[in-house]
């Protein structure tokens, strides 16, 4: 289950590896979107989209 997303150019959230350790340190799984940064939602919407709805569909409908 996905449930943290990891944008590597968003240094708002720190480095890549700290993003991850960060997971890591809640038991959760992530998604890592290349090439994004603080504003991934906008930068990458169709794929933000794929990865959010691929999450939520895990809980049924």
């Amino acid at each position: 289950m996905i449930q943290h997303l990891l944008a590597p150019k968003d240094h708002f959230c720190g480095t890549t590896e700290n993003m991850q350790q960060v997971a890591s340190g809640v038991n959760t799984a992530t998604a890592t979107i290349a090439d994004a940064g603080h504003w991934w939602m906008c930068s990458h919407p169709e794929l933000a989209a794929l990865i959010l709805i691929e999450h939520w569909e895990q809980f049924g409908k």
